[in-house]
């Protein structure tokens, strides 16, 4: 199959990145042109890169807020690693700090080891809109939960609901899901749907 030019340039990206952080996997470029495993690869590496500049920050202050800035993008990708990582923030323990960064690096990376099944993404979006489904007519209520099962059924990407969900916490402007990364986990404008060589890649299996 032959790379697009937007693919050649998000390999351009990812080698320079790589040479900053070496620690991060690197995915085969076949892998890329996959539209499931990009959107998944540059999920990772931007989380990955934003955890870098707390690592250099080095206080709980700034891990406590990664940590509640990340907290739905985390959940989608694993459930168990995100309480996990929570626990290690909490430091019940008061174990030193090294200890503590070094322990939520590594089950960092763990969380995104695989791709987020689609239900878990259906349970996240489903959570958050626990948090104002109250406020809204029953027609805006079905709005919500239908581009939730488009998206199930692999008719739409996870854009859609995600941006529609986004609609609404802008509107009553929650601070905490404001801040939330599962918005934007990396720039759009590094994605192309168009690229993606087959509409299959949106089907979940």
């Amino acid at each position: 199959a032959k790379t697009t030019g937007s693919i050649k340039g998000q390999g351009i990206f990812a080698g320079q990145v790589f040479k900053r952080y070496p620690y991060l996997a690197i995915e085969e470029e076949g892998r890329l042109t996959n539209f499931r495993f990009r959107e998944h690869f540059l999920a990772k590496l931007y989380t990955l890169c934003r955890y870098r500049q707390v690592e250099k920050a080095k206080t709980m202050a700034a891990l406590v807020k990664f940590q509640a800035q990340n907290k739905y993008l985390l959940m989608a990708y694993s459930q168990k690693e995100q309480k996990e990582l929570g626990r290690i923030v909490a430091n019940h323990d008061k174990l030193p700090l090294e200890q503590v960064f070094s322990s939520y690096k590594a089950h960092l990376g763990i969380a995104f080891l695989r791709i987020p099944r689609y239900s878990n993404y259906i349970n996240v979006m489903l959570h958050i809109f626990g948090y104002f489904s109250e406020y809204l007519s029953s027609g805006e209520k079905n709005f919500v939960l239908d581009s939730f099962e488009k998206y199930k059924s692999g008719k739409i990407p996870l854009s859609v609901p995600i941006n529609v969900l986004k609609s609404y916490v802008i509107k009553y402007n929650d601070p905490y899901l404001l801040e939330q990364t599962i918005w934007a986990p990396f720039p759009e404008e590094l994605m192309d749907i168009s690229d993606s060589g087959k509409m299959e890649d949106l089907i979940r299996k």
